[in-house]
């Protein structure tokens, strides 16, 4: 199989299926509602407080949360909250990516690289990964996008290991052209 292959769902959300280099395969969606995924990436400047707030509710207090969100900006990396932080699902702040240019296409594909090890690590181990960033941007993040499909398509290079879902939460007033890039950016790739 070379590149990646549109699902029966193409024609009105993306739904793409990237195969690695080791015969995996990783479905790439934005239709998340009936996924029960086994993490949640979000990020404390994309999303807010009280997104993450809403994921993790009482169960950690906010002064530590607060301090692993800023740990995460300060050191420029993605930060895995304790396991008890959510009852249903593993927790992982991922600073914002910066500038909308070159250089934040650079970083978000760096920050992706790494919010994808850090969801295979023996703490985490997920198979299921949804990315929250995404929506509630209200202009489209276009180097974000691109660098977030840049490291998937290095990734496929090698293999996604246990991780088989990537989910998209996207805003309504940035889907069109979400879905646009990645499908360009995925379906179009053909260099495998």
């Amino acid at each position: 199989m070379v590149g990646a292959e549109f699902s029966s769902a193409e024609r009105s959300h993306v739904k793409i299926e990237v195969p690695d280099s080791t015969g995996g395969t990783l479905i790439v969606t934005i239709e998340t509602q009936n996924t029960a995924f086994d993490a949640i990436a979000c990020s404390p400047k994309s999303d807010g407080f009280t997104y993450l707030n809403g994921i993790v509710g009482r169960r950690i207090p906010r002064s530590e949360l607060d301090l692993a969100c800023q740990a995460s900006i300060d050191r420029d990396e993605v930060c895995i909250l304790p396991s008890d932080a959510s009852k249903d699902r593993r927790v992982l702040i991922v600073p914002n990516a910066g500038a909308s240019n070159a250089i934040g296409r650079q970083n978000a594909a760096r920050l992706m690289a790494d919010l994808f090890r850090a969801t295979q690590t023996e703490e985490v181990q997920a198979a299921t990964l949804l990315v929250t960033h995404f929506g509630c941007m209200r202009s489209y993040p276009q180097a974000h996008v691109l660098g977030t499909c840049d490291a998937i398509i290095e990734l496929k290079r090698h293999s996604f290991l246990g991780l088989t879902v990537l989910g998209f939460d996207v805003a309504h007033s940035i889907r069109a052209a979400f879905e646009r890039d990645v499908k360009n950016a995925l379906v179009n790739e053909n260099s495998f």
